[in-house]
C-alpha cells in the first residue's frame, strides 16, 4: 500500500528498508519509471542524492555501480 501510494503521488524515488537492509546498512532504491530496484549502501545513496541536489539535477536516475 505504501509503495502504491508513493507511485500515485509520483515521488521521484522510493527507498525500502526492511530487516535485511537494516542489518546490512543498505536501502533498496526504486526510481520512478524504472521497475527494477537496486540495493545500495546508505552512505552511497546519500552521496549520490547530495550530489544531485548540489548540482540541481532534474533527472531522477541514480546510477548504481554494482
Amino acid at each position: 500500500a505504501k509503495i502504491a501510494r508513493a507511485h500515485s503521488e509520483k515521488l521521484p524515488c522510493m527507498l525500502v528498508v526492511g530487516p535485511k537492509e537494516a542489518r546490512s546498512n543498505t536501502v533498496n532504491v526504486r526510481t520512478r519509471g524504472d521497475k527494477e530496484t537496486r540495493t545500495v549502501e546508505i552512505g552511497e545513496f546519500l552521496r549520490m542524492a547530495k550530489r544531485k541536489i548540489a548540482d540541481k539535477k532534474i533527472d531522477l536516475a541514480f546510477e548504481i555501480d554494482d
